[in-house]
């Protein structure tokens, strides 16, 4: 059986770190490749500069034909400048274009190696330019990490992705619906969804999202009016695979966080002011939504509860760029030291926020009415920009 994968459009990376010439035949290519990235970690990683998000890359490239020849493997981070590179140490670019993304949770040595000695049987159409993996978190150590794997395609048309995730071992927190077969947005895009507590910078791509317009307190009855709509909405699009007419591109899915923009009169949020705040109160959307999807779905909500203003809800892309975020983990109210520690890691990495026509943006991973307080968790995302101090 082949691995699931979704097939994604990147955009050129630079990265720094140390490597060596190796090929699949070799007996010592597992060993030197584990001791190469001991050594990255001992002895390279603080001596990077410029790393943006932190996380560790090992990079496949210069490959002489296929799997069966030689290759050079990097053990690196990704970085924003090569301008005061340790000599000792090498930049190199990871290619922008189309590829194979498969996420793997499991074992670093062993998972890995597993699903690299699968990669080779597959039929699948490699450019054999330059493939990496990512190591994205764990919340078990090395036994038990989130790793994003990228292979080069060669260049076609855009194909429907199989949007599933390839767990190395089950993990009952992937569908929260209890499908096994569920997309889930918060799983697959983890960078975006279930970044660490430290700051970090990102690049946040284009996304579709139902959108509510309001101001006030986010006690108020407008606000708690613009979530029952948002979520009529939302489920009314997710609930048309029983329609018998489910839209083009359908696939089943988890449904994904509400989320929300906050700012106040001129730029920025006053945290002092809650009656002042202006919020757009949002949940993502597939990329199979269109304006027609859409549609359908506010004529039955309209139907089926009169009572809510389907016609102040909209289907809109929000493109937000470079930011920094962080997960916030305790009470909304509290969220004041967080913020303080996304401005200094702005000001340490030549970063200034950019609150303006880019807000303030809070992802709600946990349900309030279900979880304690001092438990409740919300990504922090704020819009930056570099200062070129």
């Amino acid at each position: 059986m082949e691995f699931p994968y979704e097939r994604v459009i990147l955009s050129p990376k630079t990265v720094a770190g140390i490597g060596l010439r190796t090929s699949n035949l070799s007996e010592s290519a597992a060993a030197d490749i584990g001791g190469l990235w001991s050594r990255f970690y001992r002895d390279v990683f603080h001596r990077i500069p410029h790393k943006t998000t932190g996380r560790g890359i090992g990079l496949y490239h210069h490959y002489e034909s296929d799997h069966l020849g030689g290759y050079d493997m990097m053990a690196c981070c990704e970085v924003s400048d090569t301008e005061d590179l340790p000599a000792d140490l090498l930049p190199a670019r990871i290619s922008g274009g189309p590829y194979a993304r498969f996420i793997l949770r499991g074992d670093v040595q062993k998972d890995v190696a597993a699903f690299w000695r699968k990669l080779w049987t597959m039929d699948l159409p490699r450019a054999y330019t330059t493939d990496f993996e990512e190591y994205i978190c764990g919340s078990g150590g090395p036994e038990n990490m989130e790793i994003h794997i990228y292979i080069a395609l060669k260049e076609g048309p855009v194909q429907t992705p199989v949007r599933r995730e390839m767990p190395a071992q089950p993990d009952k927190r992937a569908n929260s619906g209890g499908d096994k077969s569920a997309f889930d947005f918060k799983r697959a895009f983890a960078d975006l969804y279930r970044p660490a507590a430290s700051p970090s910078l990102i690049q946040v791509p284009p996304m579709t999202f139902a959108m509510v317009d309001g101001a006030g307190d986010p006690a108020s009855d407008c606000y708690q009016q613009a979530l029952r709509l948002l979520y009529a909405l939302s489920f009314s699009i997710k609930m048309r695979k029983k329609s018998g007419r489910p839209p083009e591109g359908y696939y089943d899915y988890v449904m994904p966080p509400l989320e929300g923009l906050w700012w106040s009169e001129g730029d920025g949020l006053d945290h002092s002011g809650r009656s002042g705040w202006r919020w757009t109160s949002m949940i993502r959307q597939p990329e199979f939504v269109t304006q027609a999807v859409w549609e359908e779905a506010v004529k039955e909500v309209r139907r089926k509860k009169p009572d809510l203003p389907v016609e102040s809800a909209r289907l809109a892309q929000l493109d937000e760029g470079l930011c920094i975020q962080a997960l916030h983990l305790g009470p909304y109210v509290a969220e004041g030291a967080t913020i303080e520690a996304l401005s200094r890691f702005a000001q340490e990495n030549g970063l200034a926020f950019d609150l303006g026509e880019r807000k303030h943006h809070e992802i709600y991973l946990s349900d309030p009415r279900r979880t304690r307080p001092d438990r409740l968790k919300t990504v922090l995302r704020i819009p930056v920009q570099r200062t070129g101090g």
